[in-house]
């Protein structure tokens, strides 16, 4: 396992949850990165004590219906993107910050926000794939 081997599934994951304004988003492709069943994190609070957690499939469902029930934020597009990250490889295993910037439109604001991807990453069958993500945004 290399860590540019890591850094192409990173940008992958950046430009397939990223679409531009009058684009359609299309988060299935997600998949592609995920093991099946993976797990997903996200943390409600600064205390991290409310946090939301589900598999991977699940939360790809919820990303599109919050973009099919509010087409005025879908059409202003969204954007996530990698500001650094630190990796760490133990053989086959590596575990992932990502801190990102993510950009889109509410409805009524243009919204700038950051937060850290946390990422746990094997090499499965010669491929690697994302075993679990949490996250925070500040």
């Amino acid at each position: 396992m290399k860590k540019n081997d890591i850094q192409i599934l990173l940008d992958k994951l950046y430009e397939y949850i990223s679409f531009q304004e009058g684009e359609e988003p299309n988060f299935f492709r997600i998949n592609e990165l995920f093991v099946d069943g993976a797990k997903v994190i996200e943390y409600k609070d600064k205390d991290f004590i409310n946090y939301n957690e589900k598999n991977i499939n699940l939360h790809i469902l919820e990303m599109n219906e919050v973009f099919s029930k509010y087409p005025l934020i879908k059409s202003k597009g969204f954007r996530e993107k990698e500001i650094e990250n630190d990796i760490i490889i133990n053989g086959p295993v590596a575990f992932v910050k990502s801190r990102y910037l993510k950009k889109y439109f509410n409805g009524k604001d243009n919204i700038e926000s950051t937060g850290i991807n946390c990422m746990q990453i094997a090499k499965l069958n010669n491929t690697l794939k994302i075993i679990s993500i949490s996250w925070y945004e500040n």
